[in-house]
């Protein structure tokens, strides 16, 4: 289970309006980021699956596959020229980075540009 993953979605959808939650380094402070509606959150997490709709929208899909996935990141049509090969992300550690919304009762977050998706840098080795 990604703990971080899951204390970033229930920050957001029970502590909302949060500002801002750095989800990879300081999950235990949500509370001070609240500030206004306006949420921005950078999620850390896996890649489950990729898939893509008949009509060019693309899910990343995040702890379980679709259709039961935790928490999406939504590429729409108009901007996934912008994202080449999303299938290259399925299995591996990301961060997207972005304001959250319910699609399908699900959070997700609608990602438009390319640098609101990278690969996660290493894990920090503990001290």
């Amino acid at each position: 289970m990604n703990y971080r993953l899951l204390f970033a979605l229930v920050a957001v959808t029970l502590l909302a309006p949060l500002r801002y939650v750095c989800a990879q380094q300081h999950p235990d402070k949500a509370t001070t980021f609240m500030r206004d509606t306006e949420a921005t959150l950078r999620v850390e997490g896996t890649v489950t699956t990729v898939n893509t709709s008949p009509a060019g929208t693309v899910f990343i899909n995040f702890g379980l596959p679709y259709p039961r996935q935790t928490f999406a990141a939504i590429i729409f049509h108009r901007d996934a020229s912008r994202f080449p090969d999303p299938k290259q992300w399925e299995g591996k550690r990301v961060v997207v980075t972005g304001k959250l919304h319910m699609y399908e009762k699900r959070p997700a977050m609608v990602l438009k540009d390319a640098d609101q998706l990278t690969l996660a840098p290493p894990p920090r080795s503990p001290n």
